[in-house]
This record gives C-alpha cells, sequence and structure tokens, in this order.
C-alpha cells in the first residue's frame, strides 16, 4: 500500500492503453486509403475541353469583324499576327499550333533553332525568331531581328517560363537571378523593344498577354522593391532582392519556389505600370492582361515530372488554353477598374487570400506565406478538374501597389536601358 492507504499504479495503468494505439493507427491507414481513393476518382474523371466551335470560333471572328461573308470564307482569326515566346514546347507550343489553325499569322519565339524549324515546317503561316530569354544580348537581337522583319504585332504574348525548384537556382549572362530573368526582365525588354510594332497594330486594341500564375498571390511587395545590398559598396545603385543570385527572402525549398512567385507577381506589376501609361497615351490603344493557366501537362518543372503532369494536369493544346482565349477575346463589357486576371478554374478565394493576410516583415522573415502556397497548389493539382471556370477574378491585394508598381517598372528600365 502507498502512504495514506492509496494502492501503487499498476504498471498497466501508466501504459498507453493498446486498444487505444491500434485505434489511432487504424483511422490513419483509413483516412489515408479514403483520400487516396478520393484522388483516384478525381483523376479518373475526364478533363475539361475548351468548346471551340460554340464558343472561341464565334468569338474570333467577333472578335476580327467578320461579317456572314467573311465567316463563310475566311478562317476566325485571319489577318492577326501574334508574337508567341516559349513556342517550341508545352504551352506556347499548344496554343502556337492551335492559332495557326485558326489562320492567325504567329511569329514563335524560342531558343532551340532545330525545334523552331520543325515547328515552321509543321504548321502553316508561322515565322521564326530564335531568342534565348537566358541573355538579355540575344532578346535585344531577336526584337531588332522582328523590327525589320514584321511591320506590325498585333498581340504580344510573353508566355515563356522556368522554375528554379526543380531545375537549381542560377544566373543569367547579365547575372541576374535565372528565374526572374527569364520570366520577367527578358520579356520587360522585349515588350519595350517590340512597342513600335505594337503600335502599328491594325486592331481596335492591341493586347500584350502575360502568363502569369495564380503563384504570384504566395509574393509579396519586399522582395521586389529595389534596395541596398550590403556586401556592395554604398555607391551601388539599388534592385531589387529577387534580381540577384540567390533569389529572394525565404528558406531552402522555398527560396527556390518564392523566386518563381516573384517572377509572377513582377509580370502583374509591369502590367499594371503599362496600363496607367496606355492610359494617358493618344495612339493605338493598348492593353495589357495577366492570365494564369493553372497546371498544365509541360516540362517547366523538369522533364522528370513531365509525364505525371500531362496525366494529371491540363491539356496544353486544349483546356490549358482557356484562359488565354478569355483574356484574348474577352470583349470588355466588364468596365471593373479592377486590374485584369483571368484564369480557368474555381478555388477557395479564403485560401487564396490567406496568404496576403500576413504583414511584410513576417513575409520576409518567415515561410508561411510560401507554406500556404504550396498548399494551394497542391491542393489545384489535385482538385482543378472539378472547378473548371473561366474567367476573370482580382489579382493579389498588393498588384494596386501604385509605387511598388513604379519603383519596380523604373528599376527595370534602368536595368536594360543599354539594349533599348
Amino acid at each position: 500500500m502507498g502512504k495514506g492507504g492509496e494502492a501503487p499504479p499498476s504498471a498497466s495503468a501508466a501504459r498507453p492503453s493498446r486498444k487505444a494505439s491500434v485505434s489511432v493507427w487504424t483511422l490513419m491507414m483509413y483516412g489515408t486509403a479514403l483520400l487516396v481513393l478520393i484522388c483516384a476518382i478525381i483523376l479518373a474523371m475526364p478533363k475539361p475541353t475548351v468548346d471551340w466551335e460554340g464558343n472561341v470560333i464565334p468569338r474570333a471572328h467577333k472578335l476580327m469583324g467578320h461579317d456572314a461573308t467573311d465567316i463563310a470564307n475566311k478562317a476566325p482569326l485571319d489577318g492577326l499576327v501574334i508574337a508567341v515566346t516559349g513556342a517550341t514546347s508545352g504551352i506556347g507550343l499548344g496554343l502556337t499550333r492551335r492559332l495557326s489553325s485558326m489562320g492567325a499569322h504567329v511569329i514563335a519565339i524560342g531558343r532551340s533553332p532545330s525545334k523552331l524549324e520543325r515547328l515552321a515546317q509543321e504548321n502553316e503561316g508561322v515565322s521564326t525568331v530564335l531568342v534565348d530569354l537566358n541573355d538579355l544580348d540575344s532578346v535585344a537581337k531577336g526584337a531588332d531581328d522582328m523590327l525589320q522583319r514584321f511591320d506590325r504585332v498585333d498581340m504580344l504574348v510573353n508566355n515563356a517560363g522556368i522554375h528554379g525548384a526543380v531545375q537549381g537556382m542560377d544566373v543569367s549572362k547579365q547575372g541576374y537571378e535565372q528565374v526572374f530573368a527569364v520570366n520577367y526582365l527578358s520579356h520587360f525588354l522585349l515588350t519595350e523593344k517590340l512597342m513600335p510594332l505594337l503600335e502599328k497594330s491594325t486592331q481596335p486594341k492591341t493586347k500584350i498577354i502575360q502568363v502569369s500564375s495564380l503563384y504570384h498571390f504566395g509574393a509579396g511587395i519586399s522582395d521586389l522593391r529595389p534596395s541596398k545590398q550590403r556586401d556592395l559598396p554604398a555607391s551601388a545603385a539599388p534592385s531589387p532582392i529577387a534580381s540577384r543570385p540567390g533569389g529572394a527572402h525565404g528558406f531552402l525549398l522555398f527560396r527556390d519556389i518564392r523566386s518563381y512567385t516573384n517572377s509572377k507577381l513582377a509580370q502583374v506589376l509591369h502590367a499594371e505600370a503599362l496600363n496607367r501609361r496606355f492610359a494617358k497615351s493618344e495612339g493605338q490603344p493598348m492593353e495589357v492582361v495577366s492570365i494564369c493557366p493553372s497546371w498544365v501537362g509541360t516540362s517547366i518543372a523538369g522533364d522528370g515530372l513531365a509525364n505525371l503532369f500531362e496525366f494529371i494536369a491540363f491539356e496544353s493544346d486544349d483546356y490549358g488554353l482557356a484562359s488565354f482565349f478569355e483574356a484574348m477575346l474577352d470583349d470588355d463589357t466588364n468596365t471593373s477598374a479592377v486590374p485584369k486576371f483571368y484564369s480557368n478554374t474555381a478555388h477557395p478565394e479564403l485560401l487564396v487570400q490567406s496568404m496576403n493576410a500576413l504583414p511584410e516583415w513576417a513575409y520576409s522573415m518567415l515561410p508561411l506565406r510560401d507554406i500556404v502556397g504550396n498548399i494551394f497548389a497542391g491542393y489545384l493539382l489535385i482538385m482543378q478538374r472539378l472547378i473548371p471556370k473561366v474567367g476573370r477574378r482580382a489579382p493579389s491585394a498588393c498588384v494596386g501597389d501604385i509605387e511598388a508598381q513604379e519603383e519596380l517598372y523604373e528599376w527595370s528600365r534602368g536595368a536594360v536601358q543599354a539594349w533599348l
């Protein structure tokens, strides 16, 4: 007997119940099996498709101002000149083939001479321009080539992109963080260089389409604001952290992922900075819109995952193009002042907006927004077949920061000044 006549606790009472332990493991096993079953059912569902004949083609004829006679005798996009970067693979390849089949003259921009040659041979109405977006010299040379060869561009699609989380962190030819340089800065230079061709468009409004991503919700302004670099002389010009080798604030893998989100936010900020300038111009009406194609079967995450994405994600020549065609064919009846951002899926707004709940200092110090962003990305990869919905939505709240737009635009303009 213990003190006070109490019996000592038995060994069996001190140990956790075997039955309770078994129950926990059983619940975990059943829960995992249920989750796998749900995922399997979703992935067994047919992928959504675009209504080409009933929706896209009639709207394309309308965009081109075709009457009944034209509709009977002309291709839907006959006479339209569209430049597409990253045209030899993934979304860019699917888009180039689709636009060509609809009668557009596509200026295919890519870095592989053999792929460009094959693309031109296999698709009528495709011209090619050799550009390596990892090198500003190559971008400027390609743009100068276009200025010499073509008399106008009606639409520019800044599509090409890479993802550092799989391909690894590297630097561009000019020493910028590679993902930032390829996805954003090179497209900034290309857009600036091609303004003379864009201004000569014969369309009622010239459009520039930025292929961004809902991932831009996972970025904050802090990485994109020019700032001093501690290991450089005080006289050195400020630059965004996102532009520097190493890429971003963040931790381990999150740093690589954040370099991608930074580049996608930079694209949307660039769009709004240009729109404000275009609104003050008295020349050819021009507009920049941003899109997210969601998860599409491409090799952006590396060749090893390409086959998996082709099975799980949207088709790169069909529903993966839905947000692009919506942005292209939008008749502007929605006059909202909200920046134009188009996506092809619905999603839990609370989850997306939660990535903007933290203050900027927390974004710089903690990976919480990165974690939420990747949870959302994983959710969307599995669930997007259940929630296809093409339309316009509001981008991240920080896109409306005019001061940040201007700071990034002016820094970018200075960074590429030698090539203009």
